[in-house]
């Protein structure tokens, strides 16, 4: 929900099962169904289509909840800040006392405040933000596998292709050979 800055929590969208929405149907039509699922080189092309429907849907069809702001979690300034330290530090060992630290709260406090906050607990969050890193760096230009691995924070080339097929189900090479 960062494209609209609103918490997920507060979003209602409305069932309008059978609705008809031109808007919709074209980027269905066009960007969706003539791309082939299973073919690597379409995947960016869905990622990009997909994320207009939830555009066009969230902007058309969703209210958000009521005046009163949704209790719990971080704040807004704190859960900035705490993503942008992981970011910027995806390279490096982030340990839950460091996030808590930033945050200003006991590791206990700061754990169950960043799963209501983020979603997921820190460690899954860091994960997917490093594989999205390592995303990013084997689209571009041509590195090795062991300096995406460092960069993205993993402690070998085995240890990040692991973790990577387990997240996309194909192995570094395989995914950048696609994309």
């Amino acid at each position: 929900m960062t494209a609209f800055d609103v918490d997920p929590r507060r979003i209602n969208v409305q069932d309008l099962t059978f609705s008809d929405d031109p808007a919709m149907a074209m980027i269905v039509r066009g960007g969706v169904m003539p791309l082939d699922w299973t073919e690597g080189g379409d995947g960016p092309a869905l990622d990009a289509a997909c994320h207009l429907l939830v555009h066009r849907l969230l902007q058309q069809y969703a209210k958000t909840a009521g005046p009163a702001p949704v209790r719990g979690g971080l704040s807004p300034t704190t859960r900035r800040r705490i993503a942008a330290l992981i970011e910027a530090h995806l390279d490096e060992l982030l340990t839950l006392d460091r996030l808590a630290a930033e945050a200003r709260l006991s590791t206990f406090h700061f754990a169950k405040m960043f799963r209501v906050s983020f979603g997921m607990p820190p460690h899954r969050y860091l994960g997917a933000r490093r594989i999205e890193r390592a995303k990013q760096l084997l689209r571009g230009e041509p590195v090795g596998l062991a300096e995406v691995a460092l960069a993205c924070g993993y402690a070998s080339q085995s240890h990040f292709t692991r973790v990577f097929k387990t997240a996309t189900q194909m192995t570094p090479g395989e995914w950048k050979k696609r994309s």
